[in-house]
């Protein structure tokens, strides 16, 4: 399956302590492939999606092949269909207890399912 860690991973000092770190590209493709692939969706995966999503990380392509069998661009179509079909009233389940201020689980309730839409579809129109 991986042919080498370090196309995955990479080390980091955190505290003077080197530790194996997640790349962006390899941790993005990860979570979108968790997205449909739990049996009840978790919204810390749509929240982990839009996280990433707004800072421009890459996906690795090849992971999404690995663990969907399907290519990135048919991918993301099924990710935005996932998310589109989430029930406004199940949106904050599993993050209401996380996040810390009204502020934030306002922006939840009104944006993340539609921003994590369009930017899911930004993502998708760039892939050639």
């Amino acid at each position: 399956m991986h042919e080498n860690i370090g196309d995955y991973y990479e080390v980091k000092g955190y505290l003077g302590v080197s530790m194996l770190i997640a790349k962006k590209d390899y941790m993005f493709a990860s979570k979108l492939a968790a997205l449909t692939s739990r049996s009840e969706i978790a919204m810390r995966d749509v929240y982990d999606i839009y996280f990433f999503a707004n800072l421009g990380w890459d996906i690795n392509s090849k992971i999404i092949k690995e663990r969907t069998g399907k290519n990135i661009k048919d991918y993301l179509s099924d990710c935005v269909s996932c998310i589109n079909n989430i029930k406004d009233n199940q949106i904050l389940r599993g993050l209401g207890e996380v996040v810390s201020s009204n502020k934030e689980k306002d922006w939840i309730k009104n944006h993340l399912k539609t921003d994590s839409i369009f930017m899911l579809k930004n993502y998708r129109s760039v892939i050639k």
